[in-house]
């Protein structure tokens, strides 16, 4: 009688089990990022090259022949006016980037497809580099040792900066920018 005395004076009472189906990860399993907070290392291997060119002639000419004589004495000839243009340009472009970086999964989408995101700041000599990586990977293109090519990263949004006395050097100067805005350059 005691004994059900206490267990009505002490409340309800619950097992609680120690198990937890979400985030359960057994031993024999590799150690891939499944849920939110995991990280995930990225292997940022890109390369691209664009180019591009063009070339541009326009002639525009007016001409005119005249002959006066005995005006004074003078003897005007051929008259000519015109113009020609000419232009052309090419644009070459090429980028390779190679970087690892760590990212945190910040969500599970719910066809198993996680969102990851994160950055790593550099900073050599005065001259700050960061990376910053987002986007959303399949489980299946996670490795067993836990790392993705950035090739494998769907919504893919990859970012490299640098600033600096390098960095800032590569930055049109103050005249040439004036000219731009003006739509004379």
């Amino acid at each position: 009688m005691v004994a059900v005395l206490s267990v009505f004076i002490s409340g309800y009472v619950t097992a609680k089990s120690l198990y937890d189906e979400s985030t359960y990860r057994p031993y024999t399993t590799d150690n891939k990022a499944f849920m939110v907070g995991d990280t995930i290392t990225v292997n940022v291997v890109e390369m691209s090259s664009a180019e591009s060119s063009a070339d541009t002639v326009a002639h525009r000419g007016v001409g005119a022949d005249a002959h006066i004589q005995d005006f004074g004495g003078l003897d005007i000839g051929d008259i000519q006016l015109g113009t020609e243009t000419g232009g052309g340009g090419k644009v070459k472009r090429k980028g390779d980037l190679r970087a690892q970086i760590t990212v945190e999964v910040i969500k599970v989408h719910p066809n198993g497809v996680l969102e990851i995101a994160g950055e790593k700041l550099i900073t050599l000599n005065d001259e700050e580099q960061r990376i910053v990586v987002s986007g959303k990977v399949r489980k299946d293109d996670i490795s067993a040792e836990n790392i993705v090519l950035s090739s494998r990263i769907s919504d893919a949004h990859i970012e490299y900066m640098g600033k600096g006395v390098i960095g800032d050097s590569q930055k049109p100067g103050a005249i040439y920018r004036f000219f731009n805005w003006l739509g004379i350059l």
